[in-house]
């Protein structure tokens, strides 16, 4: 298949849902928000090509809806882990003193 090699925001990491080990860390859900703004970026450039019904850009819109999805949920669970163990960690902190 000839084309143009993959620009490095698309090939690296993942937007699966593979589990704990693909949750990350804030600084990878940093990373994954500037490749998205990045992945928007070029999907409005080829919008501009392309006719609105094309097959092309209606998968482009998919993919890119399926991954802010992703990163929502992603940011979500990095939350709620956050707050998780601030509560658990408060108690300990107050014992300690």
């Amino acid at each position: 298949m000839g084309g143009y090699p993959l620009p490095e925001f698309f090939t690296e990491g993942s937007f699966s849902d593979s589990g704990i080990s693909d949750e990350g860390s804030e600084h990878e859900i940093g990373e994954r928000q500037g490749r998205l703004a990045a992945i928007k970026r070029l999907v409005r450039q080829l919008e501009v090509g392309l006719s609105p019904d094309s097959k092309a850009r209606l998968m482009m819109r998919e993919k890119l809806s399926s991954a802010e999805e992703e990163l929502k949920a992603l940011q979500q669970r990095c939350r709620s882990l956050i707050v998780k163990t601030a509560a658990v960690s408060h108690p300990v902190l107050e014992r300690i003193r």
